[in-house]
């Protein structure tokens, strides 16, 4: 392939190379931890990856390199060219995924906080309640935890 090292086309990828190279060798860097740190390496050449670079990239130079699969290294069959908008985009819909699991999994432990307890003729809506009114959370927790589920006058802690 044409090498032109003066060209701007060879200094982008050049300067991509550099940035792979560091993200995943150089423990300083900023974003080692989601690259290096993950066990990410560079297995191309530089003279490869420009030659890559340059020919798909048709002259132009607004391309970023993307990995396929994300948990894959660098490598010729895991990497493609992609528009910085269309990588901008990529980040915004795997972070709108993170945002719903989390979300997800926030609602799944508040209804597990949601458990409702009857002391006697008492109702309480969840543990917290029923601590606060007694004074005792912990103490109910733990008699809840264990089978043995009453107070300590004898009266029984039902739960739902």
């Amino acid at each position: 392939m044409l090498k032109k090292p003066h060209s701007l086309i060879y200094k982008k990828a050049y300067g991509t190379y550099k940035g792979m190279l560091t993200r995943c060798n150089y423990t300083k860097a900023l974003n080692y931890y989601r690259y290096g740190g993950r066990g990410i390496e560079v297995k191309i050449s530089r003279e490869n990856f420009i030659d890559w670079y340059i020919k798909k990239s048709k002259g132009y130079l607004n391309y970023t390199v993307d990995r396929i699969d994300n948990n894959g290294h660098y490598e010729i069959n895991n990497i493609r060219l992609i528009s910085r908008r269309a990588n901008i985009q990529k980040a915004y819909i795997e972070i709108k995924k993170i945002r719903k699991i989390s979300l997800q999994n926030c609602k799944r432990a508040n209804e597990k906080r949601k458990i409702q307890v009857v002391i006697g003729e008492k109702r309480f809506s969840s543990l917290n309640e029923a601590g606060r009114f007694y004074g005792c959370q912990a103490y109910i927790k733990n008699r809840i935890r264990k089978y043995d589920s009453k107070m300590p006058n004898g009266t029984k802690i039902l739960t739902n």
